[in-house]
């Protein structure tokens, strides 16, 4: 199974988030436009049940000081990678915090392959976790909770569906992740995923 890159947009147009959202899925395969919101505020009352491993977002909504940095703004999003998507000037201070920008003046291809050359980073990171592991996820003293809710995270079910499907709280899914994470030292869920089909918990 190939691994799709999980993408978030925000930003306050709506024409322009389909209108890239349109582009990306029409190009490439690799990626899936999951997310789309309007503000950081919209994004922020959704951010404990999404686990985007790209955001695209708009870097005008940011204070152009660099005051607060942008991963404090965005929560849970350590490992994420954030993509400016800019068509108006952006002081260099702001623009420096991104791992790296599009530009509404780009063609689509020019796009995607911003988004592949970041992705591809975001995948290596995961790669070069995972050669340095080995065995079954067991041998991190992982829970059989903890085994189920890695498997619902590879398939790509976000914390409330999660929730749903074993009958407990979104808190208590958050507090498996955590652990999760603490034992096996993976955050991403692109990263997740990958070490669920190496392990053999989800099939190819």
């Amino acid at each position: 199974m190939a691994v799709k890159f999980r993408i978030a947009i925000i930003d306050p147009s709506q024409i322009l988030r389909a209108g890239l959202e349109t582009s990306l899925s029409q190009i490439s395969g690799k990626f899936q436009i999951l997310w789309s919101f309007s503000s950081l505020s919209h994004y922020s009352s959704f951010a404990d049940e999404i686990d985007p491993d790209i955001i695209i977002v708009n870097p005008a909504l940011f204070d152009p000081s660099g005051a607060e940095t942008i991963k404090s703004i965005l929560s849970n999003t350590e490992d994420t990678r954030i993509i400016a998507f800019s068509y108006t000037h952006t002081s260099d201070i702001l623009i420096r915090q991104f791992d790296s920008v599009i530009s509404i003046y780009d063609t689509p291809a020019e796009i995607a392959l911003k988004i592949e050359k970041t992705a591809g980073s975001l995948s290596s990171d995961s790669d070069k976790k995972y050669q340095k592991q080995s065995g079954h996820p067991e041998s991190y003293d992982l829970s059989d909770r903890e085994l189920e809710v890695l498997v619902s995270v590879a398939k790509g079910c976000t914390n409330k569906e999660i929730a749903g499907i074993h009958n407990i709280s979104v808190h208590t899914v958050i507090s498996h992740r955590k652990n999760i994470v603490r034992k096996t030292g993976i955050k991403s869920v692109s990263g997740l995923t990958v070490y669920a089909l190496l392990n053999g918990l989800i099939e190819q």
